[in-house]
């Protein structure tokens, strides 16, 4: 039995001019997108402001509640003993975020900043970054005022962590409030007068 010739192959059409030319909705498109993008990565922006500041409020809440329902008690060992029994379930249900030792930052935090309303305000600007390397320094006017200072300026975290070390941002704050009167002199610890730089008290 003869097999049969194979078909030929059926010729390729030619790409029709009209294929090749742009679409006349790319100039309109090429227009929108900047504006756009621009949209999407300011709401992408904003919900990660607004997620950043919603959980350094969880956080206070939290250290709130610990250091007035159980750190207040006098007793040796049982502030201790809470917390660790609190991390062990919470950590077991919400994972890390709520260990030991980020239980006693976020009681830190409540402790350095008892009025909700100015870490509401400063957790729009600060990462929780921020607040623990705040939080540990000594003095109250000098977390005030890095703190402010983080706010109004946008400082990284490691721009924070050097200026506090060294105590450069405050010396030429103190100088420039010399220029300037109308510095809020709340905000200016007294480095000059002996202060010295940040100093930090022990971390967990």
């Amino acid at each position: 039995m003869r097999s049969r010739p194979p078909k030929p192959a059926a010729p390729k059409k030619a790409a029709s001019p009209a294929s090749s030319r742009p679409s006349a909705s790319e100039p309109a498109a090429a227009g929108l997108l900047p504006e756009l993008r621009e949209l999407i990565l300011t709401t992408r922006r904003s919900v990660a402001h607004g997620v950043n500041a919603a959980l350094t409020m969880l956080h206070w809440q939290v250290g709130d509640r610990i250091r007035r329902d159980v750190l207040r008690e006098a007793r040796a060992g049982y502030g201790d003993e809470i917390l660790s029994t609190l991390s062990r379930e919470l950590t077991s249900e919400f994972g890390r975020g709520f260990s030991e030792k980020a239980l006693r930052h976020m009681v830190r935090l409540a402790e350095s900043f008892p009025d909700p309303q100015i870490v509401s305000t400063l957790s729009r600007q600060l990462a929780w970054s921020h607040f623990k390397e705040i939080i540990y320094l000594k003095d109250e006017l000098q977390r005030d005022f890095y703190a402010e200072m983080c706010r109004l300026e946008g400082w990284s975290v490691r721009a924070l962590r050097e200026k506090s070390d060294c105590g450069d941002g405050v010396r030429a704050i103190c100088r420039s409030s010399r220029r300037l009167p109308a510095w809020p002199r709340w905000l200016i610890p007294a480095t000059e007068h002996g202060g010295g730089a940040g100093k930090r008290a022990p971390r967990p």
